[in-house]
């Protein structure tokens, strides 16, 4: 797409109000969510900030990121219970974050361990032997399908369409943020932080046209 046609998606996408998330996980191997935020992108209110109980201990690696141990998991709620609270306030919006495919698959491997399956076994699952099951296996194809509109969202890749790449790959997010001048509000790489930033990365794609407007007058 042309620089223009990535603004006024980015315009059409915060007019529909596309909810920008971001979540952190115990580690690259088990992406299991235990911090998950979620921003308006028409008002830049955070609608979500939340903490997440989780199977699987964190990495060291992950901790050195994101600053999260076990034993702030103690009392959080399971991630079924952020699910069910999130479609509430979904209501039918579309979601995205800056990283769609790394979100959306920690978002499938936690459902799927929640049933205590492999993500490849879910679609298996006799739901209706288990009320739990049978939401888990109700909610799956929703997450797979937000996960495949989603593609067509992501921050990152209209970021990176329209500016170019660094070193041959994607832009990061704090990348990003720097070719923008601006900064992270709170710390960086902590899921409210992070959704925050992508939201002023997707404002400044639809800020585009104006911009250009501006100069030509």
């Amino acid at each position: 797409m042309k620089k223009l046609e990535i603004s006024r998606l980015a315009q059409t996408m915060i007019k529909e109000d596309v909810l920008v998330l971001d979540a952190e996980m115990t580690s690259r191997k088990q992406r299991s969510i235990i911090s998950l935020s979620v921003v308006s992108s028409k008002t830049g209110t955070v609608l979500m900030d939340t903490l997440i109980a989780s199977k699987f201990d964190i990495s060291e690696e992950a901790f050195g990121v994101h600053g999260i141990t076990n034993n702030d998991l103690v009392d959080a709620p399971t991630f079924l219970e952020v699910w069910r609270e999130l479609e509430l306030i979904r209501d039918g919006r579309q979601l995205t974050s800056f990283m769609t495919e790394a979100d959306f698959d920690a978002i499938e491997f936690t459902l799927a361990h929640e049933a205590g399956v492999q993500e490849s076994d879910l679609m298996d699952v006799d739901i209706y032997t288990n009320p739990l099951l049978q939401y888990i296996g109700n909610a799956h194809p929703v997450a797979v399908s937000l996960k495949n509109e989603a593609r067509g969202y992501c921050i990152q890749k209209l970021f990176t369409d329209m500016y170019g790449t660094r070193y041959g790959n994607k832009v990061g997010l704090h990348a990003a943020l720097s070719k923008i001048n601006s900064n992270y509000q709170g710390a960086a790489h902590t899921a409210k932080a992070d959704a925050l930033a992508a939201l002023k990365v997707l404002s400044y794609i639809a800020e585009f046209e104006s911009r250009m407007l501006s100069k030509s007058t």
